[in-house]
């Protein structure tokens, strides 16, 4: 037989204060960049012609490009030389930029986009590749 002088309620309240069923309340956790981007997304988000635009989810709004300018040129004075000796690829070239005008994976710039100044500007030089098994077949890049 047992003997002693314990405190079963105190015992008792210890085990069920462990067990404690109190409403926890979920935290939205967001970082400083998450923040940045939901501002964004809410500022720039926008239907235009029946399709969203949204702007760049940049981490830094001033980030410098680098000078593409005189890459730009280079590729595109290659290029014309590579068209002076085939004259048949400016008719493919020109199929390949009309195919993405059209699929409006490019858009052509108005006098007033062109002129605009607004201190992020990138040239994308382009180039063509030739696959030798595929010699019809021309990949605008």
């Amino acid at each position: 037989m047992h003997h002693c002088e314990c405190n079963w309620q105190e015992l008792h309240d210890d085990v069920k204060q462990s067990f404690g069923f109190d409403v926890v309340e979920a935290k939205q956790l967001q970082s400083s960049d998450d923040k940045k981007a939901f501002e964004i997304l809410k500022n720039t988000c926008a239907k235009v012609n029946g399709q969203f635009e949204v702007g760049l989810l940049w981490r830094n709004t001033d980030t410098a490009l680098p000078e593409s300018y005189s890459t730009a040129v280079k590729r595109t004075n290659c290029l014309k030389g590579k068209i002076t000796k085939e004259p048949e690829l400016y008719d493919k070239i020109e199929a390949q930029i009309q195919n993405l005008l059209q699929k409006w994976y490019a858009v052509q710039l108005t006098e007033a986009e062109i002129n605009a100044t607004n201190g992020r500007v990138w040239y994308l030089p382009i180039f063509i590749t030739l696959d030798p098994n595929k010699p019809s077949k021309l990949k605008l890049v």
